[in-house]
């Protein structure tokens, strides 16, 4: 008999691993592929890319990148069919069900997706020299902020302003829905600026060669903030002006990082680009002072617990980070650096 059921679970994994069929499992319960993921200890990645896996033999059922505790999948018909085959024998050789020993949800896994930062890199060191692995995708603060809003990510990292160039951060949580679902790790200060090879003068001389088309410009993805401060600035300066936005000739190329808008500018793949100044000495290239900004670190309190919230605060006014904020160019410490806000 036991063969017969040896068998049965071979059958299954030259079809469906097991690890793909526990994915089902842990899908099936939470309705959340970020859930499940963390409840079997994978990336986000990786689950998405076993669920793309498991579609060559069997249609899997809706997938949404995203959803919130049971909207975001539900697994077909054939998928829940092979889930309970897959159990049944389960129970069957090792007389436990697979659920009773596998543990409810892990918390030692946190999906970044949110703006880049250069010195955030340390906090990541930190996070995972404490035991809390981290997978980081750069996607900016207000894609983010999407993906915290549908349960896709447990942390983002945002910085934003409004038509008045003040920190918007708290609003914008707000606009998102995010009031009662949130705490935010209130983080450091960073100087905004434009990159160049060549002396410009001013703010003004960029504006005016970038709306005629006259230089390329790097720029950040249209969802994050960086983006948001250009989108800002230039409408402004079309205002005053009375420049009707048709009228832009805007030559520009679209880069992930920050890092990547330094290098492009430095290789000159670009003219000019914007981004964070603590680059502009690395790269070697002069940079024009846009403003301070605030960058904050914000974290769904449905996927992770307040303690690790808290132990991130402390990480954030370690002596060891501070000496880091210090020491880099365009980077300042607020005297509120660490404090933790419940919406």
């Amino acid at each position: 008999m036991k063969n017969n059921i040896c068998a049965k679970m071979n059958y299954f994994d030259k079809c469906c691993d097991e690890e793909a069929i526990k994915l089902l499992f842990f899908l099936n319960r939470y309705g959340s592929i970020n859930r499940a993921a963390r409840a079997l200890g994978l990336s986000y990645s990786k689950a998405w890319n076993i669920i793309d896996g498991m579609k060559n033999f069997i249609y899997v059922g809706q997938m949404k990148r995203g959803g919130r505790l049971g909207g975001g999948t539900k697994l077909s018909e054939d998928a829940l069919n092979l889930l309970k085959k897959w159990l049944a024998c389960y129970r069957r050789i090792y007389g436990v069900k697979f659920g009773e020993i596998y543990p409810e949800y892990r918390k030692n896994f946190i999906y970044y997706r949110g703006s880049h930062d250069v010195v955030f890199n340390k906090l990541i060191e930190m996070l995972e020299s404490s035991g809390v692995l981290v997978e980081v995708e750069w996607v900016g603060s207000l894609a983010g902020l999407s993906s915290l809003a549908v349960g896709e990510s447990d942390m983002t990292g945002i910085h934003t302003i409004d038509k008045s160039f003040e920190n918007s951060n708290v609003e914008m949580l707000k606009m998102y829905g995010l009031e009662r679902k949130v705490a935010i790790v209130r983080g450091y200060e960073r100087l905004q600026c434009f990159f160049s090879r060549k002396p410009s003068s001013n703010l003004a001389d960029i504006l005016e060669s970038t709306i005629k088309g006259e230089q390329t410009i790097a720029l950040r993805p249209p969802a994050t903030g960086t983006r948001l401060l250009f989108n800002v600035l230039l409408r402004k300066y079309l205002k005053e002006r009375g420049i009707d936005e048709r009228a832009v000739k805007l030559k520009a190329i679209e880069l992930n990082t920050h890092e990547s808008v330094a290098e492009a500018v430095n290789r000159q793949e670009a003219d000019i680009g914007i981004g964070i100044a603590y680059l502009s000495k690395k790269y070697n290239l002069r940079y024009i002072p846009i403003l301070w900004e605030r960058f904050d670190f914000v974290f769904s309190l449905e996927s992770v617990s307040l303690d690790l919230v808290k132990n991130f605060a402390n990480m954030v006014k370690d002596r060891e980070f501070l000496s880091l904020l210090k020491d880099s160019d365009g980077y300042r410490i607020p005297e509120d650096i660490g404090e933790i806000i419940l919406l």
